[in-house]
């Protein structure tokens, strides 16, 4: 059986592949897992390393074909599109493998396996720890919500009849409930 989660070797495998010029593809092959899991994994722990706004504020991909003036051309533009970069965007997803990343004006994606296995980590426990409320927020729910609900009134009706009500949405509210907060 196939082990559900990635450990920090699969991760450093990804970095390594990122680094060696691998495809997805053949990254899931020797880690024996599908291609879309390792797609997934390199997109949410990627870091953003963005542009230097001073030398290049605007990377326009119709900038040669646009008929304002070099120094007119921004964001707000309608003809306005930002440029892609083949190599991060259509294969791997990260530029750890780029060797014109110091000449590059296009914002960087950077995989590190074992910042990514933190973050994976923090949310695993994070995630199992239960409610995540105050003890102020939780004795406004006590005050406020408890004794309605035992007058026999629904979540949906005190939220919307009782502006005294917590800002929580109905929702959080059946959790905490059925979790008998």
């Amino acid at each position: 059986m196939k082990a559900k989660h990635l450990t920090l070797e699969d991760r450093k495998m990804i970095q390594e592949g990122i680094e060696k010029r691998l495809t997805k593809t053949s990254i899931a092959r020797s880690l024996q897992k599908d291609p879309t899991t390792i797609s997934k994994e390199i997109k949410k722990h990627r870091t953003l390393k963005p542009r230097n706004r001073f030398n290049s504020p605007v990377v326009c991909s119709n900038f040669k074909q646009c008929p304002k003036p070099r120094r007119s051309c921004s964001e707000s533009c309608p003809s306005y599109t930002e440029q892609t970069c083949t190599l991060r965007d259509r294969s791997i997803g990260a530029c750890n493998h780029c060797l014109d990343v110091s000449r590059c004006r296009l914002d960087h994606y950077f995989y590190n396996a074992s910042h990514a296995h933190e973050v994976y980590l923090f949310h695993l426990s994070d995630s199992r720890q239960g409610i995540n409320l105050s003890e102020p927020e939780r004795l406004l729910i006590a005050q406020t919500i408890a004794p309605l609900l035992k007058k026999g009134q629904s979540l949906y009706q005190i939220l919307n009849n009782h502006s005294g009500a917590p800002p929580f949405r109905q929702v959080s509210l059946h959790l905490h409930r059925r979790r008998s907060l």
